[in-house]
Protein backbone atom coordinates (compact mmCIF):
# COMPACT_ATOMS: atom_id res chain seq x y z
CA UNK A 1 0.00 0.00 0.00
CA UNK A 2 1.04 3.14 -1.21
CA UNK A 3 -0.03 7.15 -0.87
CA UNK A 4 0.00 6.90 -4.16
CA UNK A 5 -2.39 3.83 -4.72
CA UNK A 6 -4.92 5.55 -2.10
CA UNK A 7 -4.66 8.97 -4.30
CA UNK A 8 -5.49 6.87 -7.54
CA UNK A 9 -8.41 5.33 -5.80
CA UNK A 10 -9.75 8.34 -4.21
CA UNK A 11 -9.18 10.52 -7.46
CA UNK A 12 -11.84 8.30 -9.25
CA UNK A 13 -13.83 7.68 -6.35
CA UNK A 14 -13.82 11.32 -6.03
CA UNK A 15 -14.98 12.19 -9.62
CA UNK A 16 -17.33 9.39 -9.92
CA UNK A 17 -19.18 10.11 -6.41
CA UNK A 18 -18.13 13.54 -5.36
CA UNK A 19 -16.71 14.53 -2.25
CA UNK A 20 -19.42 13.80 -0.05
CA UNK A 21 -20.24 10.63 -2.04
CA UNK A 22 -16.92 8.72 -0.96
CA UNK A 23 -15.94 7.62 2.43
CA UNK A 24 -12.78 6.80 3.42
CA UNK A 25 -13.50 3.22 4.31
CA UNK A 26 -15.21 2.66 0.35
CA UNK A 27 -11.37 4.14 -0.80
CA UNK A 28 -9.59 1.83 1.93
CA UNK A 29 -11.47 -1.13 0.49
CA UNK A 30 -11.04 -0.53 -3.22
CA UNK A 31 -6.65 -0.46 -2.48
CA UNK A 32 -7.45 -3.51 -0.13
CA UNK A 33 -5.97 -1.93 3.29
CA UNK A 34 -7.73 -1.15 6.22
CA UNK A 35 -9.71 2.34 7.12
CA UNK A 36 -7.45 3.33 9.53
CA UNK A 37 -4.33 2.48 7.10
CA UNK A 38 -5.25 5.81 5.22
CA UNK A 39 -4.57 7.60 8.35
CA UNK A 40 -0.49 6.32 8.32
CA UNK A 41 -0.54 8.69 4.69
CA UNK A 42 -3.06 11.53 5.18
CA UNK A 43 -4.49 13.23 8.16
CA UNK A 44 -7.94 12.97 6.68
CA UNK A 45 -10.21 12.96 3.59
CA UNK A 46 -9.75 16.48 3.41
CA UNK A 47 -6.37 16.39 3.65
CA UNK A 48 -6.37 14.04 0.80
CA UNK A 49 -8.81 15.98 -1.60
CA UNK A 50 -6.77 19.04 -1.29
CA UNK A 51 -3.27 16.77 -1.88
CA UNK A 52 -5.03 15.39 -5.27
CA UNK A 53 -5.85 18.75 -5.97
CA UNK A 54 -2.38 20.67 -5.73
CA UNK A 55 -0.94 17.82 -8.07
CA UNK A 56 -3.45 18.09 -10.41
CA UNK A 57 -3.17 22.23 -10.42
CA UNK A 58 0.59 21.70 -10.54
CA UNK A 59 -0.01 19.33 -13.55
CA UNK A 60 -2.13 21.93 -15.53
CA UNK A 61 -0.05 24.17 -15.17
CA UNK A 62 2.81 22.60 -16.48
CA UNK A 63 0.34 21.65 -19.15
CA UNK A 64 -0.35 24.95 -20.30
CA UNK A 65 3.31 25.92 -20.46
CA UNK A 66 4.03 23.14 -22.95
CA UNK A 67 0.95 23.39 -25.04
CA UNK A 68 1.34 27.43 -25.48
CA UNK A 69 5.52 26.77 -26.28
CA UNK A 70 4.24 24.13 -28.69
CA UNK A 71 2.20 26.35 -30.34
CA UNK A 72 3.54 29.39 -30.11
CA UNK A 73 4.21 30.33 -34.18
CA UNK A 74 0.64 29.27 -34.85
CA UNK A 75 -2.35 31.99 -35.62
CA UNK A 76 -3.69 32.98 -32.53
CA UNK A 77 -7.56 31.77 -33.84
CA UNK A 78 -6.26 27.85 -34.39
CA UNK A 79 -4.05 28.27 -30.62
CA UNK A 80 -7.76 29.37 -29.02
CA UNK A 81 -9.42 26.54 -30.56
CA UNK A 82 -7.16 23.69 -29.68
CA UNK A 83 -6.90 24.95 -26.52
CA UNK A 84 -10.29 24.54 -25.99
CA UNK A 85 -10.41 21.07 -28.22
CA UNK A 86 -7.54 19.83 -25.97
CA UNK A 87 -9.30 20.65 -22.48
CA UNK A 88 -12.71 19.07 -23.44
CA UNK A 89 -10.33 16.17 -24.48
CA UNK A 90 -8.51 16.06 -21.22
CA UNK A 91 -11.80 16.65 -19.16
CA UNK A 92 -13.30 13.57 -20.64
CA UNK A 93 -10.65 10.71 -21.17
CA UNK A 94 -8.21 12.15 -17.68
CA UNK A 95 -9.91 11.62 -14.64
CA UNK A 96 -7.35 14.11 -13.17
CA UNK A 97 -8.65 17.11 -15.43
CA UNK A 98 -12.46 16.35 -14.67
CA UNK A 99 -11.44 15.89 -11.14
CA UNK A 100 -10.24 19.60 -11.39
CA UNK A 101 -12.94 21.22 -12.65
CA UNK A 102 -15.96 19.13 -10.63
CA UNK A 103 -13.67 20.08 -7.74
CA UNK A 104 -13.74 23.64 -8.76
CA UNK A 105 -17.34 24.00 -10.16
CA UNK A 106 -19.10 22.07 -7.40
CA UNK A 107 -16.27 21.96 -4.27
CA UNK A 108 -17.34 20.48 -1.25
CA UNK A 109 -18.92 23.87 0.82
CA UNK A 110 -16.09 23.79 3.58
CA UNK A 111 -13.46 23.98 1.15
CA UNK A 112 -15.14 26.15 -1.34
CA UNK A 113 -12.70 28.92 -0.46
CA UNK A 114 -9.48 26.53 -0.83
CA UNK A 115 -10.94 25.03 -4.15
CA UNK A 116 -11.53 28.83 -5.94
CA UNK A 117 -8.09 29.84 -4.63
CA UNK A 118 -6.51 26.92 -6.33
CA UNK A 119 -8.75 27.45 -9.35
CA UNK A 120 -7.42 30.96 -9.79
CA UNK A 121 -3.68 29.61 -9.89
CA UNK A 122 -4.82 27.90 -12.74
CA UNK A 123 -6.53 31.39 -14.45
CA UNK A 124 -4.00 33.84 -13.53
CA UNK A 125 -1.40 31.45 -15.36
CA UNK A 126 -3.98 31.13 -18.53
CA UNK A 127 -4.16 34.38 -18.65
CA UNK A 128 -0.80 35.22 -18.49
CA UNK A 129 -0.21 32.94 -21.04
CA UNK A 130 -2.64 34.02 -23.56
CA UNK A 131 -1.49 38.05 -22.66
CA UNK A 132 1.65 37.40 -24.40
CA UNK A 133 -0.22 35.22 -27.11
CA UNK A 134 -2.61 38.09 -27.69
CA UNK A 135 -0.10 40.58 -27.42
CA UNK A 136 1.97 39.40 -30.68
CA UNK A 137 -1.29 37.93 -32.63
CA UNK A 138 -1.39 40.56 -35.53
CA UNK A 139 -4.30 43.00 -35.98
CA UNK A 140 -7.34 42.01 -33.64
CA UNK A 141 -10.84 44.10 -33.44
CA UNK A 142 -10.36 44.45 -29.63
CA UNK A 143 -7.82 44.95 -27.64
CA UNK A 144 -5.74 41.80 -25.79
CA UNK A 145 -7.68 42.73 -22.37
CA UNK A 146 -10.88 42.52 -24.79
CA UNK A 147 -10.05 39.06 -26.27
CA UNK A 148 -9.18 37.16 -23.37
CA UNK A 149 -11.83 38.41 -21.18
CA UNK A 150 -14.24 37.11 -24.14
CA UNK A 151 -11.96 34.31 -23.93
CA UNK A 152 -11.93 33.18 -20.44
CA UNK A 153 -15.76 33.56 -20.68
CA UNK A 154 -16.32 30.91 -23.62
CA UNK A 155 -13.72 28.84 -21.69
CA UNK A 156 -15.75 28.46 -18.46
CA UNK A 157 -19.06 28.02 -20.33
CA UNK A 158 -17.85 25.51 -22.23
CA UNK A 159 -16.26 24.08 -18.79
CA UNK A 160 -19.75 24.12 -17.45
CA UNK A 161 -21.02 22.27 -20.19
CA UNK A 162 -18.66 19.66 -19.37
CA UNK A 163 -19.39 19.51 -15.40
CA UNK A 164 -23.23 20.04 -15.34
CA UNK A 165 -24.17 18.43 -19.26
CA UNK A 166 -22.39 16.36 -21.48
CA UNK A 167 -19.85 16.13 -24.11
CA UNK A 168 -22.05 16.64 -26.34
CA UNK A 169 -23.73 19.37 -25.13
CA UNK A 170 -20.37 20.83 -24.91
CA UNK A 171 -19.55 19.84 -28.94
CA UNK A 172 -22.92 22.13 -29.72
CA UNK A 173 -22.12 24.79 -27.83
CA UNK A 174 -18.29 24.88 -29.26
CA UNK A 175 -19.55 24.48 -32.58
CA UNK A 176 -21.76 27.73 -32.25
CA UNK A 177 -20.25 30.28 -29.53
CA UNK A 178 -16.55 29.43 -31.46
CA UNK A 179 -17.84 31.27 -34.30
CA UNK A 180 -19.35 33.86 -32.96
CA UNK A 181 -16.29 34.95 -30.76
CA UNK A 182 -14.08 34.32 -33.08
CA UNK A 183 -15.61 36.79 -35.75
CA UNK A 184 -16.62 39.57 -32.48
CA UNK A 185 -12.27 39.55 -31.87
CA UNK A 186 -11.25 39.83 -35.34
CA UNK A 187 -11.29 42.44 -38.16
Amino acid sequence: MSAESIKQVALRKFTENGFEGTSLSEIAGEVGIKKQSIYCHFKSKDELVLTINQEVIQEDVQFLTQFFDRLKDSPLQQLLHSLLQEYRDKYVHNKKYKFMFLMSYIPPKHLEVYFTHTYNIHLLHLKSLLQAAFSSAPELGVTPEEGIAAFLTLFDGLMAQLVYETPHSFDNAFELSWKVYWRGISL
